[in-house]
């Protein structure tokens, strides 16, 4: 069987992300190329669930949009399905500057109203 892009597939929110969302429900056994990489999923992963991009060791950060979703209670293997059996939740320090990135509006050059 050839693999499928990940694109086709999924979205990886961010670059920095080593998960990524479903966009279709994904059998088991399905092929993906992502990343220069090729991972096989390892069961079943429903429309909207997460699927390991990389390896993610036991405590090690999950990440989705960029931020910490969730810490690995085990080892994760890339093409497994991320989800509440092995992701689990600890205190961290947090960066509230998520937003930082988008760019302020423009500004208007004419006065906009509702009505």
């Amino acid at each position: 069987m050839s693999a499928v892009s990940l694109s086709e597939v999924a979205v990886q929110l961010r670059p920095e992300d080593n998960i990524a969302v479903a966009a279709r429900n994904l059998q088991e056994g399905l092929e993906i190329q992502a990343n220069g990489s090729r991972l096989t999923l390892t069961r079943r992963v429903g429309l909207g669930h997460k699927l390991a991009l990389k390896p993610i060791r036991k405590g090690e950060a999950i990440f989705k949009y960029g931020q910490i979703i969730g810490f690995a209670k085990d080892d994760i293997a890339p093409g497994s399905l991320v989800h509440v059996h092995n992701v689990r939740a600890d205190n961290f320090e947090r960066d509230y500057a998520f937003c930082r990135d988008v760019p302020p509006p423009p500004a208007p050059t004419d006065p906009r109203y509702f009505m």
